[in-house]
């Protein structure tokens, strides 16, 4: 069994009732029919393919943290909030 440091991680909290397919639609994950308890690695990636981030989604009864590469917390925000619809139910929520 081997721990690692990532105190430094970005970290954001991505809550609501459509934060399951909100972010399934975001990632190159199955993440719509994830269970809480699942752990789940996925790409981050733009409407271009371009990668924004690996990231580490742990998946909560209410919400799913998402755990990314340090100082990488605004850009995925920022990346998430051009993408949120007006009738969305998503919170974003930074707890880097």
């Amino acid at each position: 069994c081997a721990f690692c440091d990532r105190s430094d991680a970005a970290v954001l909290q991505i809550g609501g009732a459509d934060r399951l397919s909100f972010l399934h639609n975001q990632t190159t994950a199955t993440v719509d029919t994830a269970l809480a308890g699942d752990v789940l690695e996925t790409a981050i990636v733009t409407a271009k393919a371009q990668m924004v981030d690996l990231v580490t989604l742990f998946v909560q009864e209410s919400s799913v943290l998402l755990v990314g590469s340090p100082g990488n917390a605004a850009a995925l925000a920022s990346h998430f909030d051009k993408h949120v619809f007006r009738n969305d139910d998503v919170k974003i929520t930074d707890l880097s």
